[in-house]
């Protein structure tokens, strides 16, 4: 039975919030100036900010009491949206009470309201969400609203655009929902709303870092907003007793540590390299007394990359005074102090082999937990001043490790690790970054390491991204079938690909390609086709360029000729699982511009039809000779005018009679930089770029022209790779032993190695090896290695014979001669 009494708590409850489901069945929640209570069990709400509810909408009041712990829920649907404010007529209710230890005294009234809104958790927003003391999640399902709340403890800002959170929810849907929360800090009197999107996890690797939870909600936040003086402010009474140290931790010795030599800080700064400008936190400074250590940071410490640094589990890095040593002899430098590598903490002793991940630590009166190596990048070569140092430093195994903060505290130098706990499923922080970066093949460890519940978000992703990859490289060579050919343009068609059994297709990450087993006059060939259609679907779709002859003797391209003229709706293929380093980057809010010209604009396909309708804006730019050779024009077309964030922009070099400027395409020419320049605002932007070598050439050299950064920069090769490595290849300080030495021993020829595989090094020295597929499949790359050993970053799928390597993938293990 409804309670009325429970609706009159609610308008009366210091904190209110108001939940509907939305335009488009996206969840709303709002924060609440007041609630009045109607006939028949209704409330009356007057909303803080004016929001559309349309009647007959599912939603839900919700009251927090802190003095009680108690939360009050009552759900029903909406009958008045006028202008007195939405009546919601309940349904049903419920009572919610948070632990014993949860309560809060009173301290002051609220303060004026102030509101704003950002378009990512900034970084003081980030703080109050990892300090909130409540946290209420909605999410719409066949346009019902669901629930989550958790309180205080709970929720780990992971970075600025991540954060999980305890589900207590009773949805088994593990698929990807649109999401609306709010995150209450009482003692500031702040409320932090956020929208995204949340997938509910429910395995042992994420659920085991809070205790008690049968799932977590990983949200990704693409917007967030802040409102100041929400409500009265709260001191939270008897709830933060002393850490106790779960009981899967058992003891270890020794039980003290290393001592903090120093603790140093810095907030970020700007400086410049290769004249552009950068903003960076690593420039840390000694602080002359105890610093105060909360959830995300020191006071008086940050990061400018929130993406890349920062967040729960990279609260602190510690590096080792024993380290120190070591660089001052390889370098022969006598100028490095405190900070020289970014570190918050210089210690001495707690060496990588010596500190597991998963270690707990007393540190002052804080406590911290082992979560992570440290992943150097670029900015630690603009401290130190040696390019491509940030390689080095991670080759040589002495790279110190992050810290996530168990519980806040004081904490100065001389405080020694008081060691509190150890997992025993813990690994030296040594061996956790050789797993990541060299010994790739174990997976045994991999899996090892996926038990440890310290280990960070973004690690776990790694290795359990490895494990999928292995799993389905295990399963060899499988059967399709041709289900339908589509004609796309007078050189481009289009067959969809379905499994012969009951066994679906595995997935695949747009942009990655499909290795096809071709029947030819000579025996089979082996190729390569990029997946032109978007992960998730029954079928794999290639679009596969009649490649003709070149010059009119040569014959014209053997799988595609076959694949024109031979195939059939009904025949059979033999297929691998599909495959390649070329992919989308997933990322809530960044722009994404898809380059192409000719075929290259298949995996763009790809990743436009995911990218379609997400919050991320995209830019496709396509060239294309005329409208007989283009291929997907009304399907691009056709999303752009569905969905607000795909703009797109063709051009034809060559247009014919037929072809009409603003309806066919959008100008004349080639695709080069200065066309870029005229079309994209200014933003950020990650770059994919695939076709020709002329068109890849000069793109990708006006790109690096403008200051792009080369992370941001993703792009495929349909032919020789010589153009882009000449134009990317970095200055080597080989005297610091920035590179690997790699000699070509029938070219009488020695290289330096930096970046890239040893194929792509043997073009830019102007070298031709035969290559076929670039992936490590066919084996036409496969070259003797006279000297010396190679690694691979992604395993090849037949690994060639003993003596020999795939130089398509591989890149050199030590000093290596090669038989070209």
């Amino acid at each position: 039975m409804i309670s009325a009494d429970n609706v009159s708590r609610i308008a009366e409850a210091p904190f209110r919030l108001l939940g509907w489901v939305g335009a488009g069945g996206r969840p709303q929640l709002s924060a609440v100036a007041a609630f009045e209570s109607t006939v028949s069990n209704g409330l009356r709400a007057v909303l803080a900010r004016g929001a559309e509810i349309q009647e007959g909408t599912a939603g839900v009041a919700i009251g927090f009491v802190p003095q009680t712990g108690t939360l009050l829920r009552v759900a029903g649907r909406y009958t008045e949206t006028g202008s007195d404010g939405p009546q919601l007529d309940v349904t049903s209710d419920d009572v919610r009470v948070s632990t014993a230890n949860d309560r809060w005294a009173f301290r002051s009234d609220a303060s004026e309201p102030a509101h704003r809104i950002t378009t990512a958790l900034d970084r003081a927003q980030g703080a109050l969400l990892a300090d909130a003391d409540l946290f209420v999640v909605v999410r719409a399902v066949a346009g019902e609203l669901v629930l989550s709340v958790t309180f205080s403890g709970t929720a780990l800002v992971a970075h600025e655009t991540n954060v999980l959170l305890v589900d207590r929810s009773e949805a088994e849907d593990s698929a990807e929902w649109p999401v609306t929360g709010i995150g209450l800090n009482l003692r500031e009197g702040v409320a932090v709303g956020f929208e995204g999107a949340a997938t509910r996890l429910v395995d042992s690797h994420h659920v085991s870092r809070f205790f008690g939870a049968r799932a977590v909600l990983s949200l990704t936040v693409n917007r967030a907003s802040q409102l100041d003086g929400f409500g009265p402010r709260f001191d939270r009474v008897g709830a933060h007793s002393d850490f106790v140290a779960p009981a899967s931790l058992v003891a270890a010795s020794p039980p003290v540590g290393g001592e903090i030599l120093s603790v140093n800080v810095s907030l970020p700064r700007e400086t410049t390299r290769d004249g552009q400008t950068v903003s960076t936190g690593i420039f840390k400074r000694p602080v002359p007394s105890q610093a105060r250590l909360r959830w995300l940071n020191f006071d008086a410490d940050g990061q400018a990359d929130l993406w890349g640094h920062g967040g729960a589990f990279r609260a602190v890095y510690v590096y080792s005074n024993d380290h120190y040593f070591y660089w001052q002899e390889a370098l022969g430098r006598d100028d490095l102090s405190p900070g020289q590598f970014g570190e918050n903490l210089t210690v001495s002793g707690m060496s990588d082999n010596e500190v597991f991940v998963g270690d707990v630590y007393r540190l002052g009166t804080a406590v911290v937990e082992v979560s992570q190596p440290r992943v150097p990048c670029f900015k630690l070569a603009l401290k130190m001043g040696i390019d491509g140092f940030q390689d080095r430093f991670r080759r040589s195994g002495r790279v110190g490790f992050y810290l996530r903060v168990r519980q806040q505290g004081e904490v100065g130098a001389g405080d020694r690790f008081e060691l509190l706990g150890r997992d025993p499923n813990g690994m030296s922080v040594r061996a956790v970054n050789d797993l990541l970066y060299f010994s790739t093949s174990d997976l045994a460890g991999t899996r090892r390491a996926l038990s440890i519940a310290a280990l960070s978000h973004g690690w776990k992703e790694s290795f359990e991204e490895r494990l999928r990859n292995a799993k389905t490289a295990s399963k060899g060579l499988r059967e399709v079938e041709v289900s339908k050919i589509v004609r796309e343009s007078d050189v481009i068609t289009s067959f969809y690909l379905e499994p012969t059994g009951d066994v679906p297709l595995p997935e695949f990450r747009p942009g990655q390609f499909l290795t096809v087993y071709v029947p030819g006059p000579d025996g089979t060939v082996v190729r390569t086709y990029s997946l032109s259609d978007r992960p998730g679907a029954s079928y794999y779709r290639l679009s596969i360029k009649r490649e003709a002859s070149f010059d009119g003797v040569s014959p014209p391209g053997v799988a595609s000729t076959y694949f024109h003229d031979r195939i059939r709706v009904g025949d059979r293929l033999a297929v691998l699982t599909p495959r390649g380093r070329f992919s989308l980057t997933e990322h809530p809010t960044r722009g994404v511009v898809l380059l192409s010209a000719g075929v290259g604009l298949t995996p763009m396909i790809s990743m436009l039809n995911r990218l379609a309708g997400s919050s991320r804006p995209v830019w496709f730019i396509h060239g294309a000779r005329n409208g007989r050779e283009h291929a997907f024009g009304d399907h691009v077309r056709r999303l752009a005018a569905e969905h607000s964030n795909v703009n797109v922009h063709v051009r034809y070099s060559a247009p014919e009679a037929g072809d009409q400027l603003g309806v066919t395409h959008d100008s004349v020419g080639r695709v080069n930089v200065a066309l870029i320049k005229s079309i994209l605002p200014f933003d950020s932007y990650d770059f994919y770029l695939v076709g020709p070598p002329p068109f890849m050439r000069d793109v990708y050299g006006g790109l690096v022209d403008l200051g792009i950064d080369g992370s941001r920069m993703h792009y495929e090769f349909f032919g020789p790779s010589s153009p882009l490595v000449d134009a990317a290849k970095p200055a080597i300080d080989t005297s610091s032993g920035g590179g690997l030495p790699v000699r070509f021993a029938r070219a009488d020829l020695e290289a330096t190695w930096d970046a890239g595989s040893l194929l792509e090094l043997a073009e830019a020295e102007g070298l031709s090896p035969p290559f076929s597929c670039r992936s490590g499949v066919c084996q036409t790359c496969a070259c003797r290695v006279v000297e010396g050993s190679v690694t691979y970053d992604e395993d090849p799928v037949q690994p060639p014979d003993d003596g020999y390597a795939l130089i398509c993938v591989a890149r050199p293990r030590t000093n290596v001669v090669l038989d070209l």
